[in-house]
């Protein structure tokens, strides 16, 4: 009997955060049901790298989706191509816009592989992509609720075709919480500004230290503000509570 196919087609410049955790785990659950996942990864001149990610994330089965014109067209048809290869049943776009034209084109040939978007965050550019496609979108989900009424108000989807997906998270042991010390903050995630906000780090603490507040601060992640953040809290004189851990492991 033939197997259900799915394909996640995905940036590869970044490895590491939040959506390539849960792409990890969604794809391992999958297969745990009996489909076949092929992860597609898109491949450029300079930032985008598939080998490097899977050298990470290594997939049972993937396919580097490559494209070296720099332009919309180019990574169509490289798209295009690829979902000819593979001939998934689900296609779901991780980060790519160009995924919904490509799946248009293949319908209107001979596949009707259905289509299926995750919106993970507040990107006006992703609702606008949805709403241009909002015709031939099988379903959409959002991992929160308001990002599910967004993709109702704001792309104008049919309610009928959406849904709100909460992402999971693994329960914390039990000797997590410390009682004593410092007030103890943590910010997690992946070090930029414009989806992240992690340019508030610098002022919050600075802001924690002005009350007479006893706290210490660590910053999980890495990303392209990393060092000028560094750089803030040495000439906040902060060093001594605010500690830069780097990447580390999601059970870590």
């Amino acid at each position: 009997m033939r197997k259900p196919v799915a394909l996640f087609v995905s940036q590869s410049a970044h490895p590491w955060g939040g959506v390539e955790s849960w792409l990890e785990r969604l794809v391992a659950a999958l297969e745990g049901y009996g489909w076949r996942v092929v992860v597609g990864l898109v491949r450029g001149r300079s930032n985008h790298d598939p080998y490097t990610y899977l050298a990470l994330h290594p997939y049972r089965e993937s396919v580097a989706i490559t494209c070296r014109t720099g332009t919309v067209e180019g990574r169509v048809r490289a798209i295009q191509k690829a979902l000819e290869s593979v001939g998934p049943d689900v296609v779901v776009p991780v980060g790519i816009a160009d995924v919904l034209e490509a799946v248009r084109r293949v319908r209107a040939a001979a596949a009707k592989p259905r289509l299926l978007a995750v919106l993970h965050g507040f990107g006006l550019a992703q609702l606008r992509d949805l709403a241009a496609h909002r015709g031939q979108l099988d379903r959409a989900v959002a991992v929160n609720r308001l990002l599910h009424a967004a993709l109702i108000d704001v792309a104008g989807l049919d309610p009928e075709r959406t849904g709100c997906v909460p992402v999971g998270a693994m329960l914390p042991r039990e000797d997590a919480c410390r009682k004593e010390g410092p007030f103890r903050v943590a910010w997690v995630g992946r070090l930029c500004r414009e989806s992240k906000r992690a340019g508030d780090v610098v002022p919050v603490a600075a802001a924690l230290d002005a009350l007479g507040c006893d706290f210490r601060l660590d910053v999980v992640g890495s990303g392209p503000l990393e060092e000028a953040l560094i750089r803030d809290v040495e000439r906040a004189g902060l060093v001594r509570k605010v500690r830069f851990r780097g990447f580390v492991s999601e059970d870590e």
